[in-house]
């Protein structure tokens, strides 16, 4: 399952960013607890006396995620098909993504300190948003052919083709509301 945490730029950027980095720098709770404390959220901070251990840091983080986010947008993301009826090839490598995997995977591994689930989450700052926004805008889904779905068997590629348009429509939605509202994106496969 594939989740999307829409964070307001300046509060990622000013607040989860450094407290979570100094947080896993300094081996323990206490700037998680003044991200609390600052932006009125309940990371439930068990841990706080407790001796700094890595498994409970990566815990905390998701919960901080989730609790500083604006959104939290249930969206299926058919990646598959999309990049098959987008003509995109799939890259292992982040840095080797097509849009619609930046879009789906993030752009950017996810560091606070060191890097946060490398192979699973990964984030679009303010100018990926903006620019996969744009991408996103130009696709023009009514185009896309059954045909194209070959990993899909015949039978059934009507309807795929018809969940892959449904999804991919409030997918861009997700990222318009995401460039006008300022947001950064977190993409966490669970």
């Amino acid at each position: 399952m594939q989740y999307f945490y829409l964070i307001p730029g300046e509060r990622f950027k000013k607040h989860v960013v450094p407290a979570l980095t100094s947080s896993w720098q300094r081996r323990n709770y206490e700037k998680i607890g003044e991200l609390e404390r600052q932006l009125g959220i309940d990371v439930q901070l068990k841990t706080k006396l407790g001796v700094f251990r890595t498994d409970e840091w990566r815990i905390l983080v998701a919960e901080s995620l989730l609790q500083t986010a604006a959104e939290l947008p249930e969206i299926e993301t058919p990646l598959e098909s999309w990049a098959r009826l987008l003509g995109q090839n799939r890259a292992a490598a982040r840095h080797e993504f097509s849009p619609i995997q930046k879009a789906v995977l993030g752009s950017r591994d996810l560091f606070l300190g060191c890097y946060y689930r490398p192979e699973n989450a990964g984030w679009n700052d303010r100018g990926d948003v903006c620019e996969l926004a744009a991408w996103l805008r130009a696709v023009r889904p009514e185009t896309w052919r059954s045909d194209e779905l070959t990993q899909v068997l015949p039978d059934e590629r009507e309807e795929e083709l018809a969940y892959a348009r449904e999804w991919f429509g409030q997918f861009a939605a997700m990222y318009k509301r995401s460039e006008q509202e300022g947001y950064v994106i977190v993409c966490e496969r669970i």
